[in-house]
């Protein structure tokens, strides 16, 4: 009878090496806000997005994590789509919606829509991210009023 010897497990065998190799795949969001942000200035992004300098530092830094409301502003100020900085920052799962609800990423996806609608394109705009439900209150009413179904 012919027994086969036993390998010891490998670097990569262990569940600490595996969590390390996902994560080698995936950049932690503070790294990969860094690298968006490139030559500019912590108070240039301050200046242009309303988030402090402190707090960026911190994302970055990983010594905190961002909020939905700081991921929308990143991902219009960077041109990035939330949904990938959110995946990137690993909440998926810590944004509850009630039953029923749209997702997010839809709401965001009818919200740009409708401000680039070019009937409502010549309506001043607000310079700030709206706040996600005020977001879903606009595409409600310009679903009521053009009878186009976005959500």
């Amino acid at each position: 009878m012919v027994t086969k010897e036993r390998q010891p497990a490998t670097h990569a065998d262990s569940p600490e090496d595996l969590t390390t190799e996902t994560t080698k795949q995936r950049p932690p969001i503070g790294q990969l806000l860094k690298t968006l942000r490139g030559t500019k200035t912590l108070r240039q992004v301050e200046a242009d997005t309303g988030i402090t300098n402190a707090y960026l530092s911190n994302l970055e830094s990983g010594l905190k994590k961002p909020g939905i409301r700081t991921l929308t502003k990143l991902s219009r100020y960077y041109s990035v789509p939330i949904d990938h900085l959110i995946h990137v920052a690993g909440l998926e799962g810590d944004i509850p919606l009630p039953a029923g609800e749209d997702s997010i990423m839809d709401i965001q996806r009818a919200f740009e829509f409708v401000v680039t609608d070019p009937n409502v394109a010549h309506f001043h705009h607000p310079a700030d991210t709206l706040p996600l439900d005020m977001q879903k209150f606009v595409v409600q009413i310009y679903q009521h009023y053009t009878g186009r179904k976005l959500l």
